[in-house]
Protein backbone atom coordinates (compact mmCIF):
# COMPACT_ATOMS: atom_id res chain seq x y z
CA UNK A 1 0.00 0.00 0.00
CA UNK A 2 1.47 3.34 -1.03
CA UNK A 3 0.34 6.89 -0.46
CA UNK A 4 1.42 10.02 -2.27
CA UNK A 5 1.97 13.46 -0.82
CA UNK A 6 2.87 16.70 -2.50
CA UNK A 7 5.68 18.81 -1.09
CA UNK A 8 6.25 22.02 -3.00
CA UNK A 9 6.29 21.15 -6.68
CA UNK A 10 7.47 17.56 -6.20
CA UNK A 11 5.42 14.50 -5.31
CA UNK A 12 6.71 11.75 -3.06
CA UNK A 13 5.43 8.23 -2.57
CA UNK A 14 5.45 6.56 0.84
CA UNK A 15 5.56 2.76 0.85
CA UNK A 16 3.20 2.16 3.75
CA UNK A 17 3.62 -1.58 3.87
CA UNK A 18 7.41 -1.34 3.96
CA UNK A 19 7.24 1.44 6.55
CA UNK A 20 5.06 -0.68 8.87
CA UNK A 21 7.37 -3.67 8.43
CA UNK A 22 10.43 -1.67 9.44
CA UNK A 23 8.54 -0.01 12.31
CA UNK A 24 7.35 -3.32 13.78
CA UNK A 25 10.82 -4.86 13.59
CA UNK A 26 12.60 -1.84 15.00
CA UNK A 27 9.98 -1.34 17.72
CA UNK A 28 10.45 -4.94 18.78
CA UNK A 29 14.19 -4.42 19.06
CA UNK A 30 13.68 -1.22 21.05
CA UNK A 31 11.34 -2.98 23.48
CA UNK A 32 13.83 -5.80 23.92
CA UNK A 33 16.65 -3.39 24.62
CA UNK A 34 14.44 -1.01 26.61
CA UNK A 35 15.62 1.94 24.54
CA UNK A 36 13.78 5.09 23.55
CA UNK A 37 12.20 5.20 20.09
CA UNK A 38 11.66 8.95 19.75
CA UNK A 39 13.61 9.09 16.50
CA UNK A 40 12.31 5.79 15.14
CA UNK A 41 10.05 7.36 12.51
CA UNK A 42 12.79 9.64 11.19
CA UNK A 43 15.20 6.70 11.02
CA UNK A 44 12.71 4.66 8.99
CA UNK A 45 12.05 7.56 6.62
CA UNK A 46 15.75 7.60 5.74
CA UNK A 47 15.80 3.94 4.73
CA UNK A 48 16.04 3.49 0.93
CA UNK A 49 12.77 2.60 -0.86
CA UNK A 50 10.54 3.78 2.01
CA UNK A 51 10.16 7.22 0.44
CA UNK A 52 10.59 7.64 -3.29
CA UNK A 53 10.28 10.65 -5.51
CA UNK A 54 7.62 10.49 -8.19
CA UNK A 55 9.11 12.26 -11.16
CA UNK A 56 7.25 12.54 -14.39
CA UNK A 57 8.95 10.80 -17.31
CA UNK A 58 10.18 12.93 -20.17
CA UNK A 59 7.91 13.21 -23.16
CA UNK A 60 9.13 11.94 -26.52
CA UNK A 61 9.78 15.43 -27.88
CA UNK A 62 11.62 16.41 -24.68
CA UNK A 63 13.79 13.30 -24.83
CA UNK A 64 14.52 14.02 -28.50
CA UNK A 65 15.72 17.50 -27.55
CA UNK A 66 17.97 16.05 -24.83
CA UNK A 67 19.43 13.49 -27.25
CA UNK A 68 20.10 16.18 -29.85
CA UNK A 69 21.88 18.33 -27.26
CA UNK A 70 23.99 15.35 -26.19
CA UNK A 71 24.92 14.54 -29.80
CA UNK A 72 25.95 18.14 -30.47
CA UNK A 73 28.03 18.19 -27.29
CA UNK A 74 29.79 14.99 -28.35
CA UNK A 75 30.48 16.43 -31.80
CA UNK A 76 31.99 19.59 -30.30
CA UNK A 77 34.08 17.53 -27.87
CA UNK A 78 35.37 15.23 -30.63
CA UNK A 79 36.24 18.23 -32.81
CA UNK A 80 38.11 19.81 -29.91
CA UNK A 81 39.97 16.55 -29.32
CA UNK A 82 40.97 16.38 -32.99
CA UNK A 83 42.29 19.94 -32.97
CA UNK A 84 44.12 19.36 -29.69
CA UNK A 85 45.51 16.05 -30.95
CA UNK A 86 46.85 17.67 -34.11
CA UNK A 87 48.57 20.36 -32.04
CA UNK A 88 50.09 17.76 -29.71
CA UNK A 89 51.26 15.66 -32.67
CA UNK A 90 52.88 18.71 -34.28
CA UNK A 91 54.69 19.73 -31.10
CA UNK A 92 55.93 16.20 -30.43
CA UNK A 93 57.39 16.04 -33.94
CA UNK A 94 59.05 19.43 -33.53
CA UNK A 95 60.68 18.47 -30.25
CA UNK A 96 61.83 15.07 -31.51
CA UNK A 97 63.29 16.91 -34.50
CA UNK A 98 65.06 19.30 -32.13
CA UNK A 99 66.59 16.38 -30.20
CA UNK A 100 67.83 14.80 -33.43
CA UNK A 101 69.30 18.12 -34.56
CA UNK A 102 71.12 18.58 -31.26
CA UNK A 103 72.41 15.03 -31.56
CA UNK A 104 74.21 16.05 -34.75
CA UNK A 105 75.85 18.95 -32.90
CA UNK A 106 77.55 16.57 -30.47
CA UNK A 107 79.85 14.77 -32.95
CA UNK A 108 82.09 17.81 -33.71
CA UNK A 109 82.33 18.52 -29.99
CA UNK A 110 83.62 15.01 -29.25
CA UNK A 111 86.91 15.72 -31.03
CA UNK A 112 87.40 18.85 -28.95
CA UNK A 113 86.47 16.91 -25.82
CA UNK A 114 89.08 14.22 -26.56
CA UNK A 115 91.77 16.83 -27.09
CA UNK A 116 90.98 18.56 -23.81
CA UNK A 117 90.87 15.25 -21.94
CA UNK A 118 94.32 14.34 -23.24
CA UNK A 119 95.75 17.67 -22.20
CA UNK A 120 94.16 17.54 -18.76
CA UNK A 121 95.33 13.98 -18.08
CA UNK A 122 98.81 14.78 -19.35
CA UNK A 123 99.09 17.80 -17.09
CA UNK A 124 97.76 15.88 -14.08
CA UNK A 125 100.30 13.08 -14.60
CA UNK A 126 103.14 15.59 -14.94
CA UNK A 127 102.04 17.31 -11.72
CA UNK A 128 102.10 13.97 -9.86
CA UNK A 129 105.15 12.09 -11.19
CA UNK A 130 107.02 14.58 -13.34
CA UNK A 131 107.42 14.64 -17.12
CA UNK A 132 110.71 12.71 -17.15
CA UNK A 133 109.06 9.65 -15.55
CA UNK A 134 106.23 9.36 -18.11
CA UNK A 135 106.34 6.53 -20.64
CA UNK A 136 104.66 8.02 -23.76
CA UNK A 137 103.52 4.63 -25.08
CA UNK A 138 102.03 3.58 -21.76
CA UNK A 139 100.48 6.99 -21.36
CA UNK A 140 98.81 6.71 -24.78
CA UNK A 141 97.42 3.28 -23.90
CA UNK A 142 95.94 4.53 -20.66
CA UNK A 143 94.45 7.59 -22.32
CA UNK A 144 92.83 5.51 -25.06
CA UNK A 145 91.39 3.16 -22.43
CA UNK A 146 89.98 6.10 -20.46
CA UNK A 147 88.52 7.80 -23.54
CA UNK A 148 86.96 4.52 -24.64
CA UNK A 149 85.12 4.36 -21.31
CA UNK A 150 83.65 7.79 -22.03
CA UNK A 151 82.71 7.02 -25.63
CA UNK A 152 79.04 7.80 -26.33
CA UNK A 153 78.77 6.43 -29.86
CA UNK A 154 76.39 3.62 -28.87
CA UNK A 155 74.18 6.00 -26.94
CA UNK A 156 73.98 8.35 -29.92
CA UNK A 157 73.04 5.52 -32.27
CA UNK A 158 70.35 4.20 -29.94
CA UNK A 159 69.00 7.70 -29.29
CA UNK A 160 68.65 8.32 -33.04
CA UNK A 161 66.88 4.97 -33.44
CA UNK A 162 64.48 5.71 -30.58
CA UNK A 163 63.63 9.11 -32.06
CA UNK A 164 62.91 7.55 -35.46
CA UNK A 165 60.74 4.88 -33.84
CA UNK A 166 58.83 7.56 -31.92
CA UNK A 167 57.95 9.23 -35.24
CA UNK A 168 56.98 5.87 -36.75
CA UNK A 169 54.49 5.27 -33.96
CA UNK A 170 53.08 8.76 -34.45
CA UNK A 171 52.57 7.99 -38.15
CA UNK A 172 50.91 4.62 -37.48
CA UNK A 173 47.20 4.46 -38.32
CA UNK A 174 46.50 1.94 -35.56
CA UNK A 175 45.44 4.04 -32.56
CA UNK A 176 45.44 1.16 -30.06
CA UNK A 177 47.95 1.54 -27.26
CA UNK A 178 49.69 4.38 -29.14
CA UNK A 179 49.99 6.50 -26.01
CA UNK A 180 51.58 3.66 -24.03
CA UNK A 181 54.07 2.96 -26.82
CA UNK A 182 55.07 6.61 -27.02
CA UNK A 183 55.47 6.73 -23.26
CA UNK A 184 57.75 3.68 -23.32
CA UNK A 185 59.84 5.09 -26.17
CA UNK A 186 60.11 8.38 -24.30
CA UNK A 187 61.56 6.51 -21.32
CA UNK A 188 64.15 4.86 -23.59
CA UNK A 189 65.06 8.23 -25.09
CA UNK A 190 65.53 9.61 -21.59
CA UNK A 191 67.78 6.70 -20.63
CA UNK A 192 70.15 7.36 -23.53
CA UNK A 193 70.21 11.11 -22.90
CA UNK A 194 71.00 10.58 -19.22
CA UNK A 195 73.83 8.17 -20.05
CA UNK A 196 75.33 10.65 -22.48
CA UNK A 197 75.17 13.34 -19.82
CA UNK A 198 76.89 11.09 -17.29
CA UNK A 199 79.68 10.19 -19.71
CA UNK A 200 80.04 13.57 -21.41
CA UNK A 201 82.66 15.03 -19.07
CA UNK A 202 82.59 18.13 -21.25
CA UNK A 203 80.54 21.27 -20.54
CA UNK A 204 79.56 21.97 -24.16
CA UNK A 205 78.05 18.49 -24.54
CA UNK A 206 76.39 18.67 -21.14
CA UNK A 207 74.64 21.91 -22.13
CA UNK A 208 73.16 20.12 -25.16
CA UNK A 209 72.10 17.21 -22.94
CA UNK A 210 70.25 19.63 -20.64
CA UNK A 211 68.34 21.06 -23.59
CA UNK A 212 67.50 17.57 -24.81
CA UNK A 213 66.08 16.74 -21.39
CA UNK A 214 63.95 19.87 -21.48
CA UNK A 215 62.47 18.92 -24.86
CA UNK A 216 61.91 15.36 -23.68
CA UNK A 217 60.03 16.54 -20.57
CA UNK A 218 57.68 18.55 -22.80
CA UNK A 219 57.12 15.44 -24.92
CA UNK A 220 56.33 13.35 -21.82
CA UNK A 221 53.78 15.91 -20.67
CA UNK A 222 52.06 15.77 -24.06
CA UNK A 223 52.09 11.98 -24.20
CA UNK A 224 50.64 11.77 -20.68
CA UNK A 225 47.49 13.46 -22.01
CA UNK A 226 46.74 10.57 -24.37
CA UNK A 227 47.38 7.67 -21.98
Amino acid sequence: VSSSVGIGEEAYSLNGELFRKYYRELRTICDELDCKDADLVQAIMRIPSVVTSEKEALKDEEWATVCLAIERAIEVMNKHREVEGEAMDRECRERIGAIKAMLQEISPLERERESQLRQRIWQNVIDVVGKEKIDPNRFEQEVLYYIEKLDITEEKVRLAQHCDYFLEVLDAEDERQKGRKLNFIGQEIGREINTMGAKANFSAIQRIVVQMKDDLEKIKELVANVL
